[in-house]
């Protein structure tokens, strides 16, 4: 019965509940049929079983149980199988929409481009330039989507110590492309137990500010309690509180009421796949208590310090 409860309380599905079940009652037949053989042996001997009943039950209880445990190893190696197998039509899934997606938004920004450059209406060409944007735009979810799907791999294996002073400085250059006036970094000598997304995780925010409004980004990193605080702070016109409540994990997915692209996920899947955190601490223009200069942002990822 205690097994039952516990079953019934886990997180495993009726299906793997009832192969675990299948397996405990299996300890309980083949050993419950060889003590019954024991016993009539015993007895054809002359030299009967002592307490047989409390002898049967004890051993039957402790096959039972072993072959509970047998069962939850055997559970587990199905939904792994079956995990993996859902991961790898995903993964096919995720690579042909993002092929056919490139492939028709470059086909629909091409011609918008040549719609806005053989027209002569001015409010014509601003739709087909804007067309052309949007375009653009979606493209570069295609690419986001991959970014994402590998920030969420967890791949403890290949960690290794990630010294974040060079990342810093290459994603305040990152910045300075995407049309950042004003970029600043100051870090500490400290090092990240990561990997190569990690470096993309950051790029990706200092390339994010300036890319939705930001003129100046500041990146900081220092090691504090044994993480790596990795701070990238902008003046940009801030983030929904509603978007950031659900990215940190403060809401649920599905209060999600605002979408500025998959950039805040990569970095938040990145800092989950380290085993790390993310705080987003923001002030937009039209909210109370924002400052003379207006608006702004700031991200903070921590993961452990190598």
């Amino acid at each position: 019965m205690l097994v039952g409860a516990l079953l019934y309380r886990s997180a495993f599905t009726t299906r793997n509940a009832v192969r675990i079940a299948v397996w405990s009652l299996f300890g309980i037949v083949v050993l419950g049929g060889i003590m019954a053989g024991i016993i009539r042996y015993q007895a054809q001997l002359g030299t009967p079983m002592v307490a047989p009943t409390f002898t049967v039950a004890k051993v039957l209880a402790i096959g039972a149980v072993a072959h509970v445990i047998i069962g939850v190893y055997d559970a587990r190696r199905v939904r792994a199988q079956q995990l993996a197998k859902e991961q790898r039509r995903v993964s096919v899934l995720n690579r042909m929409i993002r092929h056919n997606l490139r492939n028709e938004t470059t086909v629909l920004g091409g011609h918008a481009s040549l719609i806005a450059e053989g027209v002569d209406d001015p409010d014509l060409r601003d739709s087909a330039e804007a067309v052309a944007k949007s375009a653009a735009v979606i493209g570069g979810l295609a690419e986001d989507a991959k970014r994402l799907q590998a920030a969420f791999e967890r791949r403890p294996d290949e960690r290794e110590a990630v010294p974040v002073e060079p990342m810093l400085e290459d994603a305040a250059a990152g910045a300075r492309e995407a049309g950042a006036e004003t970029v600043a970094v100051d870090t500490e000598p400290c090092a990240a137990l990561a990997d190569e997304r990690l470096a993309t995780a950051v790029e990706e925010l200092a390339t994010n500010a300036p890319e939705h409004g930001a003129s100046a980004v500041e990146l900081s990193a220092r090691e504090i309690d044994g993480d790596v605080e990795i701070t990238v702070a902008d003046d940009g016109p801030g983030i929904h509180e509603a978007e950031s409540r659900v990215i940190t994990g403060r809401d649920p997915e599905t209060q999600l009421e605002h979408a500025s692209g998959l950039g805040l996920w990569i970095v938040r899947a990145t800092a989950d796949a380290f085993g790390g955190w993310l705080s987003i601490e923001t002030t937009r223009a039209d909210e109370e208590g924002a400052s003379d200069d207006g608006a702004g942002t700031t991200v903070t990822m921590g993961v452990p310090a190598a």
